[in-house]
């Protein structure tokens, strides 16, 4: 706060004050003039003159020093108004640095860092705060002593790159509704959009409901490992900051892909695939009967928002383009173009983690993603010492669940679907935060 403009602006305030109190006076002035000159005009005798005289020159005393206060006023409150222009030109110039660095600031954060040309790459790892983040990680690496895990925190200008990396590493962050949330916070959603209602022009409009459902939104703690090898922690400080902000990216984004379709809800977000409901097998069926169906039963989705998303192995992916080679709607061949689903429509997303012959699908912007900052990372010594590796640990918070369990549902190509996480493919216990029970020998 501008402490210094704030008192000049009360001193203002007041002395504007009393000037308007001195000008309520001149009416007062202005009567005791109109009375002199009648005084003046009735004066007969040599007493009454002198009486009038004295009061003439009592009341032009009175009436000076009253228009001398008010220049003194006046004059003084200029003085005010000019220093309090030169405190806000100098609190200006003071700013606009800072407001031009936060400009830059916004601009460089906004670009991944692989996609700055040399010369910005350059001026980002000039900065001071990226500067010593850097050199903290070099330090680090090096040392050999454990840390605690709050000296490479990372600066703020770096955590948007290193959440660009991780919606791009991550391939269902664009598909779902993602927030940014500093608590836990709980979030109004609107279900179904209310109708218009025609009527006469001059009729009276009618009510229409709307229906709210909310969803508490909390922060979960998400956490990855990153190997980098110990040359690049000796080498320029460009290549150690495009690799550490990578492999950030990479490590969290595919851990908050595997949540958002199976998470448990248990110390992670809620996953949409635990509370689908509609699993449909689709056993025996080929070709245009298999296209039937799944476009029969998507159509029973509820609360459509944005366009489907179907979630699925890649070796699922290619039994469903297989399937649709033989026929389109003319009776030609045809087949899934890019990661377009075949004649149902809606964008192909493959996860390894999803089951075999298993597709959940739904709408992607039914699931409710709340995203926190906060991103730090420490280091380990020992646990890729034989490759020569120093291992980063990143961890971010993010809370999720589905707004509208029935806006989802799953299929099975050789079977009745799980809509459970492929065992092949499980979420790494959690080994820090479990206690080992006793007596199992491995507490030596």
């Amino acid at each position: 706060m501008a402490l210094k403009a704030l008192m000049l602006r009360k001193k203002i305030d007041d002395k504007k004050q009393e000037l308007s109190a001195l000008r309520l006076k001149d009416a007062e002035f202005q009567t005791r003039e109109a009375a002199l000159a009648s005084d003046i005009q009735a004066a007969q005798t040599d007493e009454e003159r002198q009486t009038v005289e004295s009061a003439v020159d009592t009341f032009e005393s009175d009436k000076q020093a009253h228009a001398d206060a008010k220049a003194a006023l006046e004059r003084e409150i200029g003085d005010l108004e000019n220093d309090l222009k030169a405190e806000e030109d100098k609190q200006k110039s003071a700013q606009q640095p800072k407001q031009e660095e936060r400009k830059e600031n916004v601009r460089m954060s906004m670009k991944r860092f692989r996609d700055m040309s040399m010369q910005e790459q350059q001026s980002f790892i000039a900065r001071d705060d990226v500067k010593n983040w850097l050199q903290r990680t070099r330090e680090l690496g090096a040392q050999r002593r454990d840390i605690s895990g709050k000296e490479l925190l990372i600066p703020e200008i770096v955590l948007p790159m290193i959440h660009a990396e991780t919606e791009e590493y991550s391939k269902l962050m664009q598909h779902v509704d993602m927030i940014d949330i500093p608590g836990i916070a709980r979030q109004v959603i609107m279900g179904e959009v209310p109708e218009g209602i025609w009527t006469e022009t001059y009729g009276v409009i009618n009510e229409v409901g709307l229906s709210f459902t909310d969803i508490e939104i909390d922060g979960f703690k998400v956490g990855a490992f990153i190997p980098v090898c110990n040359a690049l922690l000796e080498d320029a400080d460009i290549a150690l900051a495009s690799e550490i902000i990578r492999a950030l990216g990479q490590g969290l984004g595919y851990a908050v892909d595997k949540a958002i379709a199976y998470g448990t809800g248990v110390k992670m977000p809620t996953g949409f695939a635990t509370k689908i409901e509609t699993k449909i097998s689709l056993a025996g069926k080929k070709g245009i009967e298999l296209f039937k169906a799944l476009v029969a039963n998507t159509a029973a989705l509820e609360h459509e928002l944005g366009d489907l998303v179907w979630i699925m192995k890649k070796s699922t992916k290619a039994t469903i383009v297989s399937e649709s080679l033989s026929f389109n709607a003319a009776g030609a061949v045809v087949a899934g173009i890019n990661n377009e689903m075949p004649v149902v429509g809606g964008t192909i997303v493959t996860e390894d983690f999803v089951a075999d012959n298993e597709i959940l699908v739904g709408y992607g912007k039914r699931y409710k993603l709340g995203r926190r900052a906060g991103i730090s990372i420490d280091r380990s010594r020992e646990y890729r010492f034989v490759e020569d590796q120093t291992v980063f640990k990143a961890t971010a918070r993010y809370d999720g669940k589905p707004v509208f369990e029935d806006a989802f549902m799953a299929f099975g190509l050789a079977g009745a679907p799980t809509a459970q996480l492929d065992p092949k493919h499980p979420f790494p216990q959690d080994k820090a935060n479990t206690k080992t029970p006793a007596g199992n020998g491995d507490d030596n």
